[in-house]
């Protein structure tokens, strides 16, 4: 299993700040030069397997470390001011994207420590968003302005461009069960389409701010959650775009995330450092995490949906055992 966390790293459950681990002998592994968590991220190729994991600090440098050794491999210099997501193929093991604040998407072999492709931006000095597709090997999608382009990563070949009628674009998700689905995720917006053949799907409804986070639910068809600034998370079906229902919380959330394996089990941060697990089928929270943390701006679980990761702006990832939430 491959884990990114943008900042800090810890192979099992327990907090770390720092860019040189000590052995893992504890639970926490604790670095040199801490810097803000921003993002957390798991390899996706295959359930179970041991493989690298990620971490960046302070001048956007990305290390790949060993997880079952702990042992540092490859020192990526990406040459951004800051790193602003990271993402494993998940149908190509050896293959990591960063993209960052100088408007570049680069991928990388992991095994050489070295780029393959350099994908230039639109605009300059602005944050690129993209998505793996999950179904399609060698397809990434790439968001600036209001127009999102679809690339082969082996060429950089543009296969199609989808005109949005956003004016900026922040997030994107491809669906897993429909073949080549994308949410597009804009300022009060959202949308979703079909890369396939460049037709949209369809046009969200009553979207309450500038949208952070959109996930697909990986056991639900059309089913897709939305994070928008200043008001709760909500479900919303991606075929009409229309809102399902919201999560019962007081607070905005920045981020959500599904389990892979517990239908309806999704986490999201209550806008006050905490965590909670809601029943999506209903939106009634069942479980809150211990702890509290500072402003969350990652949940990413596992692939099998036993570890819940955390990042958190307080410099510190947490790796939650997921028990029966």
């Amino acid at each position: 299993m491959a884990l990114v966390l943008l900042g800090m790293i810890a192979p099992r459950l327990g907090a770390l700040t720092g860019l040189y681990a000590t052995p893992a002998t504890t639970d926490q592994v604790h670095v040199a030069r801490p810097a803000a968590v921003t993002l957390v991220a798991f390899s996706r190729f295959g359930k179970f397997a041991a493989g690298d994991f990620a971490v960046t600090g302070a001048g956007g440098v990305v290390e790949i470390w060993d997880t079952r050794t702990v042992v540092r491999r490859h020192t990526l210099v990406t040459g951004d001011e800051q790193v602003t997501d990271v993402q494993f193929d998940p149908l190509n093991r050896n293959i990591l994207a960063t993209a960052g604040t100088n408007g570049l998407l680069r991928l990388w072999d992991t095994t050489a420590g070295k780029p393959v492709l350099s994908i230039t931006g639109q605009a300059t000095a602005r944050r690129v968003a993209f998505a793996f597709d999950p179904r399609r090997r060698g397809i990434v999608a790439i968001g600036e302005s209001g127009t999102v382009r679809i690339l082969q990563t082996d060429t950089g070949q543009i296969v199609r461009e989808l005109h949005t009628g956003l004016t900026a674009i922040t997030t994107l998700a491809f669906d897993c069960h429909n073949e080549g689905h994308l949410a597009v995720g804009g300022d009060g917006a959202l949308e979703v389409w079909n890369s396939s053949d460049g037709a949209r799907i369809s046009v969200g409804e009553q979207i309450p701010g500038r949208v952070t986070s959109v996930r697909f639910d990986p056991l639900t068809r059309n089913t897709l959650a939305v994070a928008a600034a200043g008001a709760p998370p909500g479900i919303w079906d991606a075929s009409n775009g229309r809102p399902v229902r919201f999560l019962r919380s007081d607070a905005g959330s920045a981020v959500t995330a599904f389990n892979p394996l517990i239908r309806n089990s999704i986490a999201a941060d209550d806008g006050h450092g905490r965590i909670q697990i809601f029943d999506a089928s209903n939106g009634v929270p069942v479980h809150t995490l211990g702890g509290r943390h500072g402003p969350v701006t990652s949940l990413e679980y596992a692939p099998d949906g036993a570890t819940l990761a955390v990042g958190a702006r307080d410099g510190v990832v947490r790796l939650y055992a997921v028990d029966d939430w």
